[in-house]
């Protein structure tokens, strides 16, 4: 056992040696990938500057009815450091950038703003902003102008005290308007009963639509009436008792029950004159009864073609009311629906109203607090951005005693690992690792 623990080192000088080529190899290619990585990496700079943000502490400390839009100095600075990541001003600065002609159209907006890192510096009002791109001077021209595009930005705000005084005019103005269009609703829903207004039209239209059944219903039956009074006025024209329609004697009983008797007559006569001569006596007072009965009926049909005549007046004149109610029903119907169309005209314009006062409340409380944001504190850049000499990344040196670390680690342990799992007997070691025997002695193969 002790001739083993002396063999130890020599055992790991062995396996070393034995695999010296592999740890050679692998030694070179994690070493040389390493230093390649870092000479073919892009250099990437850095430029920076600071913002000192001076507080007004009196404008701080507002009076209790400000204190919805108090910020406390931590605020404003977070407040400052989200405006200057805003989309807003990264687009002006691109802007400002291209027409100094040092923009590039190729830039992708989004990289560019995840290249910028803004964040205060601790317990001061300071303001740090860096940018790190592969162009030197574009990270310093970077920097400057977003910082510019910033102080502009702050400038336009510190005018906002007109626009709050414009905004509150403009809020008075449509109060007065609101409370017009409140009396003028008011007074238009007093003079007319508002709440009943949809039963009045509901109950008109009822009213029309029956007027119209009933109109139709009378024209049908003037038209009925009237066709009649043609086919009476032809039979009239050349009367002849047996001309008489079913109808006319159904409506005239007198009629019907002197046609009953002419016709009782007439049966009478033709069954007379199969009997008796025609200058017979008795025959000529047959004749002279059936033209007095003739003459009687003509005289009763020519009253009923009178009568109908007059119906038809009556129906027209039913008519003529039907059609004036109607007229009547409508322009009611019409009032009403001008009325609901004036108080929905009325009513939303109050409600216009209350929305434009709405949304000029927001602006003029917006303008509130920009203005006080910007009366709180003055900006001023310390420095402008520096043109970067050396690139932050990557960092040569690391990277070289990173990869010479690594490739030592992996090309020494390869070896053991691969030794570990050789099977083969190759020291005494091995074989007592194997069998459990210990060595006498260890015979040397020279060659």
């Amino acid at each position: 056992m002790e001739n083993q623990t002396r063999g130890t080192l020599r055992d790991v000088l062995y396996t070393l040696f034995r695999y010296q080529w592999l740890f050679l190899g692998v030694f070179v290619l994690v070493a040389g990938a390493g230093i390649v990585y870092t000479k073919l990496s892009p250099r990437v700079y850095e430029a920076s500057s600071k913002i000192y943000l001076t507080m007004n502490y009196e404008r701080i400390r507002l009076t209790q009815s400000e204190v919805n839009t108090r910020l406390n100095v931590e605020q404003l600075v977070a407040t400052e450091i989200e405006v200057l990541k805003s989309w807003t001003l990264l687009d002006k600065a691109l802007e400002m950038m291209e027409e100094a002609g040092l923009g590039d159209p190729a830039i992708d907006r989004n990289s560019v703003m995840a290249s910028f890192r803004i964040q205060p510096v601790r317990n001061t009002t300071f303001i740090e902003v860096r940018f790190r791109h592969t162009s030197p001077a574009f990270a310093r021209d970077m920097v400057n102008h977003l910082i510019r595009a910033y102080e502009e930005f702050r400038q336009v705000n510190r005018s906002r005290d007109n626009q709050v005084e414009t905004y509150a005019d403009m809020i008075e103005n449509i109060d007065l308007r609101i409370v017009e269009a409140e009396e003028e609703l008011t007074s238009f829903n007093e003079v007319r009963d508002i709440s009943s207004l949809d039963a009045q039209q509901d109950q008109e239209l009822d009213q029309i639509g029956r007027m119209r059944t009933s109109l139709l219903q009378k024209d049908l039956d003037y038209a009925t009436q009237l066709t009649r009074l043609e086919a009476m006025r032809r039979v009239q024209q050349d009367f002849s008792p047996a001309r008489i329609q079913p109808e006319v004697l159904e409506r005239n009983s007198q009629l019907n029950a002197m046609l009953q008797t002419f016709n009782t007559r007439y049966q009478e006569r033709l069954v007379r004159s199969a009997q008796l001569t025609p200058d017979n006596p008795e025959m000529l007072m047959l004749d002279d009864n059936l033209a007095q009965l003739e003459e009687e009926l003509e005289r009763l049909y020519d009253a009923s073609v009178d009568a109908q005549v007059q119906y038809l007046e009556t129906l027209d004149a039913e008519r003529e009311l039907i059609r004036a109610q109607m007229r009547q029903s409508s322009d009611r119907k019409r009032e009403l629906s001008r009325a609901g169309s004036q108080q929905s005209i009325l009513q939303k314009k109050l409600q216009d109203l209350q929305n434009v006062r709405t949304v000029i409340n927001q602006k003029l409380e917006e303008s509130r607090i920009r203005s006080i944001g910007a009366d709180r504190l003055q900006i001023q850049q310390i420095a402008p951005a520096l043109l970067p000499n050396n690139p932050v990344k990557p960092k040569v040196l690391f990277n070289y005693m990173a990869s010479l670390v690594l490739a030592l680690v992996l090309a020494g342990s390869l070896p053991f690992y691969l030794q570990a799992m050789d099977s083969r007997i190759n020291t005494d070691t091995d074989l007592y690792r194997t069998t459990g025997l210990p060595t006498l002695s260890v015979v040397r193969l020279k060659k």
